[in-house]
């Protein structure tokens, strides 16, 4: 038996053997997932309470304990120990020699669909940390006016002694460049605003717009409701300049446009001479909208004069006012070109004939074409018609008259020297930015009020002599060219016109630059927008006393659709007879129909109507 028991009894060792060891097993294993469970649990009641250490005790108020917990190590993820079996350690780069990066992978500087490597990328990249320092501008709702000092009597007079013969007209080589135009301007500053403006030689001009409408703080102010901007460019002009343009006072302004009702109150007008206004170079006709609806009861009239074809007036987009109180005339050639002699005569013998040989209260000229590729230049390409503009002005304009023209740099010789012709021809001068011309371009306005007729027709007879010359110089394809009509030596000895002209444009010029770099900025970073934008367009409109609407084109073409026929024939027609009935007779013409009530209110318009 003892032979028999022995494997049997090695047999039950071995199983004891086993269950021993698998028994140890599944208390090891109990041990490790319950420490785990035990962290788990502490992180999450530390991270409930505040991270404060815990007790197993209930009592809310008893002290924490201050010993230390030592933090469990957070288990590797597969992919971490995938790296860990290739070599890698936190805070090293990957690759043989840890070459490889160890910084997250930045964002993307890319800009639209360009290649890769495009000097856009290069000169303005994407950088959505970019930042803009708002102390660095000056935003206003009112604007100061800086008047030149009026020119001495005896400064006109010695003038026009040279301005008889042509001594004063300097001919040369045609210059193509204003990098050393520092005759008026500050060199350092003049360089500056160049390069800033070369920034953008690169950037496409749907991603400079979209800039640009981010970062101008006047750019909703927009057209208002009138058809394009140049509109509001004249209003806020005219208030800045104390309605010197209409010819108007606040209150009388008020009265035939309130701010809140829909329709004029009162006419204000109806015993004031007629208002005679030309518009040169002003295609589409924002200048002229501007001004038929601020005269509101139409005791006004006015002169166009603009180039044919696509930039023609467009009367039929004047929504705010009549067009019926405008006349637009292309001179002799028929083109509407401002720049030719011929043009320019017979322009004079229209509107003096439609004046009366009065002259107009006011002309507005709003010239420019485009420079693409080539804007650090504009004054140089634009002096022609810089000069044309303001020789207008002195044919046209009657006696004591006003006249604003749009300018771009007064940096050269040429166009300071006629700026010093207008100082000679007018009463007063002055140049001037408004809020509605954006702070990036160097679009300005000269203001001119009061024409002196005794010294201006001297000035036009000049200054249509270097016209002619410009013209055979033109025609020609010559190389040569007017280069100044004003000896630099006589615009330096007048300390007071110097001295305007070098702060003029070293003011303009250094606001030019902030606003560039601002562009800059707002370009780089997509995320950036001016949030004084919706307040100030609120507070300059109720400053320039314009209502703060917008023009609903669709709108105005449903109410075209629907007009009531009686509007077709007149408001006075309905006080006789209505749509139903447009068979009935007028009434006699006798003592009863004088003597009802309807009739005693009808104006004197409205009667002769009727009794036709």
């Amino acid at each position: 038996d003892s032979e028999t028991d022995a494997p049997s009894a090695g047999r039950d060792h071995r199983l004891a053997a086993l269950a021993k060891t698998k028994h140890e097993d599944l208390k090891e294993t109990f041990e490790e997932e319950y420490d785990h469970y035990k962290g788990q649990r502490k992180r999450k009641l530390e991270n409930d309470f505040g991270g404060g250490d815990l007790s197993d005790s209930s009592t809310e108020d008893l002290e924490p304990s201050p010993a230390k917990v030592a933090a469990v190590e957070k288990p590797m993820s597969n992919a971490e120990k995938m790296m860990a079996m290739m070599g890698y350690k936190e805070g090293t780069g990957l690759g043989k020699t840890k070459q490889g990066m160890v910084e997250p992978v930045a964002l993307s500087t890319q800009r639209g669909r360009v290649g890769l490597g495009h000097n856009i990328t290069k000169t303005i990249g994407r950088d959505f940390l970019e930042t803009w320092d708002e102390s660095k501008e000056d935003k206003t709702i009112e604007e100061h006016v800086r008047w030149m000092a009026k020119c001495p009597e005896s400064t006109r007079d010695w003038v026009l002694d040279y301005l008889e013969g042509s001594e004063w007209i300097e001919i040369g080589e045609k210059k193509l460049s204003i990098d050393d135009e520092t005759s008026f301007c500050d060199g350092e500053i003049l360089r500056k605003m160049l390069q800033s403006k070369n920034v953008f030689d690169v950037v496409p001009d749907r991603d400079l717009r979209e800039a640009r409408a981010r970062a101008n703080p006047y750019e909703t102010i927009g057209a208002a409701f009138f058809q394009n901007r140049a509109a509001m460019k004249v209003a806020n002009l005219d208030r800045t300049f104390g309605f010197i343009f209409s010819g108007e006072t606040e209150e009388k302004l008020l009265n035939k446009n309130p701010l809140k009702s829909e329709r004029p109150t009162n006419n204000c007008d109806r015993e004031t001479p007629l208002f005679y206004f030309a518009d040169v170079c002003a295609g589409p006709g924002g200048f002229s909208e501007y001004m038929l609806w601020r005269k509101a009861f139409y005791n006004v009239k006015g002169f166009g004069f603009t180039l044919k074809g696509k930039d023609d007036f467009k009367l039929g987009k004047f929504t705010a006012s009549s067009a019926h109180y405008f006349e637009p005339y292309y001179g002799k050639e028929g083109d509407g070109d401002v720049t030719k002699p011929d043009n320019i005569n017979s322009l004079e013998e229209f509107i003096m004939r439609g004046t009366n040989d009065v002259g107009v209260d006011l002309m507005m000229a709003d010239g420019g074409f485009s420079v693409e590729g080539q804007e650090n230049i504009q004054e140089i390409l634009s002096k022609r018609i810089y000069l044309c503009q303001l020789l207008v002005s002195l044919c046209i304009v009657r006696e004591g008259g006003v006249f604003f023209c749009k300018l771009f740099d007064l940096f050269t010789p040429f166009s300071v020297g006629l700026i010093y012709l207008m100082y000679i021809a007018y009463d007063q001068i002055s140049l001037h930015k408004p809020h509605t011309s954006r702070p990036a371009n160097s679009e300005r306005y000269i203001v001119c009020k009061g024409l002196r007729k005794n010294y201006s027709d001297a000035v036009r007879d000049y200054l249509k002599r270097v016209n002619v010359q410009l013209d055979e110089f033109a025609k020609a394809g010559s190389s040569k060219d007017v280069l100044s009509v004003v000896p630099l030596e006589t615009l330096r000895s007048d300390e007071e016109f110097f001295n305007y002209i070098v702060e003029h444009n070293e003011r303009l010029a250094e606001r030019q630059c902030t606003y560039l770099q601002k562009y800059l900025s707002f370009a780089k970073n997509s995320s950036l927008i001016d949030k004084d934008q919706g307040i100030l367009r609120e507070d300059c409109l109720k400053h320039w006393l314009v209502p703060n609407k917008t023009l609903d084109r669709r709108e105005r073409g449903a109410e075209r659709q629907q007009i009531d026929p009686d509007q077709y024939f007149g408001r006075f027609t309905r006080k006789f007879y209505g749509r139903e009935d447009f068979s009935a007779r007028l009434p006699p013409f006798d003592a009863t129909m004088l003597s009802e009530r309807t009739v005693k209110e009808l104006r004197y318009a409205e009667f002769s109507l009727n009794i036709l």
